[in-house]
């Protein structure tokens, strides 16, 4: 069920990440790599927020979540870069489709690595 939410959350990230992708490169003429660039940090605030208090409905304080969050997001944004650069400016694909490769690329390692770190429930030890 989590792997569904968690689709589901990153589905809504994804077609804003899309849009405002859309958006910088053709109405603010951006470059393609500043535009994913951006379209990524951007989307992952709208994630964070999502998986949070509805895919991880996690217990734990932001001050220990987000960092970790923020960190993994980084990574993100490295997988996706590097993705997103191989394919629209190495192979030339068009970059819609460029990021869609990035996507796939980037959601695995978002997903294990928040499943597993990030939003890890931390059982609290009752003393009787």
């Amino acid at each position: 069920m989590r792997l569904l939410k968690f689709i589901g959350v990153g589905g809504v990230a994804t077609i804003c990440q899309y849009c405002l992708l859309i958006m910088f490169v053709e109405f603010a003429s951006l470059a393609l790599l500043t535009s994913t660039m951006l379209s990524y940090c951007l989307s992952t605030l709208l994630n964070y927020w999502l998986n949070y208090y509805f895919t991880f409905t996690s217990n734990q304080a932001h001050a220990r979540v987000l960092p970790r969050f923020v960190l993994v997001a980084l990574v993100g944004l490295l997988i996706n870069t590097s993705v997103f650069a191989l394919f629209s400016l190495v192979l030339n694909f068009y970059y819609l489709v460029a990021q869609v490769a990035a996507t796939l690329f980037a959601l695995i390692w978002n997903y294990g690595a928040n499943k597993l770190w990030t939003f890890k429930r931390v059982e609290k030890v009752k003393l009787s």
